[in-house]
This record gives C-alpha cells, sequence and structure tokens, in this order.
C-alpha cells in the first residue's frame, strides 16, 4: 500500500504484526496546569505511604485514583491504517485500550492543510508566546470529520508531506493557509 509507505517515509512509524500501521502524536499536556501534577504526586506519595504503613484498602483505592489521573494526563492520540481491510481512524488511548471510528480508505476526498496557534503565558508582566502548528489531515466523504496525520511547526515540512500523499493517494488537496488547491 503507497500510503503506508509514504507516511512511514515522513512518520519513522512501522506496521505491526497484525498489519495496523499506527502514529501516536502523545503524550497530550493540554489544559492541564501545574496544580494536577501537584495534586497527581501528593496522592502519589500518600500511596506509598500507605502502603509502607500495610493499609491495602486505602493503597488500593490510591492506586486506582492514580492510574485514572495518569491516563488523564498522558491522553495519547494518534491515527491507526489496518492494511488489511483498507481502513484508517483517528484513535485516543486510554491506559492500555485503542477507542474511534473506522472509516474506509476509500471514503476519503481530500487532503487539507491547517493551522492552529498556541499562546503561553509566560508571566503577568511579559505577555505571551505564540506557537504556531501546522496539521495534515484527511477528510472523510460525507462526513464533517476528519483524520490528523501529522502536526509540526514548520510550513514546508507540512505542505511537502501534503503534496507527496496528494500524489500517492491521487487525492486533491486543499491549503487553507495559504489558500491554494490542485
Amino acid at each position: 500500500m503507497k500510503l503506508v509507505q509514504t507516511l512511514n517515509l515522513y512518520l519513522k512509524s512501522k506496521t505491526d504484526s497484525k498489519g495496523v500501521f499506527r502514529y501516536s502524536r502523545g503524550p497530550q499536556f493540554e489544559n492541564i496546569s501545574y496544580l494536577f501534577f501537584l495534586v497527581l504526586m501528593l496522592l502519589f506519595i500518600f500511596l506509598i505511604n500507605q502502603i509502607l504503613n500495610l493499609n491495602f484498602l486505602n493503597s488500593a483505592i490510591l492506586l486506582f485514583l492514580n492510574l485514572f489521573l495518569l491516563s488523564l494526563i498522558a491522553n495519547i492520540q494518534g491515527f491507526e491504517i489496518d492494511t488489511k481491510t483498507n481502513k484508517i481512524r483517528n484513535y485516543d488511548q486510554f491506559l492500555m485500550f485503542r477507542y474511534g471510528q473506522w472509516h474506509c480508505i476509500s471514503n476519503l476526498n481530500l487532503i487539507i492543510l491547517t493551522k492552529d496557534k498556541l499562546s503561553i503565558k509566560r508571566s503577568l508582566s511579559q505577555g505571551n508566546d505564540t506557537f504556531h502548528y501546522y496539521f495534515v489531515k484527511f477528510c472523510i466523504k460525507d462526513r464533517r470529520e476528519q483524520i490528523t496525520l501529522f502536526e509540526t511547526e514548520k510550513f514546508y515540512d507540512a505542505f511537502k508531506i501534503t503534496q507527496n500523499l496528494s500524489k500517492v493517494t491521487g487525492l486533491n488537496f486543499k491549503d487553507f493557509v495559504k489558500g491554494t488547491s490542485s
């Protein structure tokens, strides 16, 4: 499958023994404050204390609470292509379980290049740092869903991948950053 070969070239990911090409874009630490990390670490320290004091009921409860909070922090996202069934999906991973809706590759109709920005406040007096991210996405026919393939801070890399995927798949692409299409 040329699509998987092209993605492997750019994303440096491999197809597993079950025929699934997987690329993860995580862990995602968006919208998580330092206070959340502090609470998680305090709970972890309390968990260790309870284990050392042989209080196993509290330890078990704290262990499950820590696993749940850690899974929220390490929200791993990505996409998968099943080469055996020719399906693709965005996925979210909760602990060891991936979930997301599969779509037939034949239902893809467009490749798009989009841009988003992230502003991070440095301090009260110094203002914000703004970072621009470029996303390469597949659009699915008759749906408003998109499969995010790649994100980068470099426009040229995103544009190059979009052009090459368009050639390999035969899909048109729309550049929403510069306003061009082919």
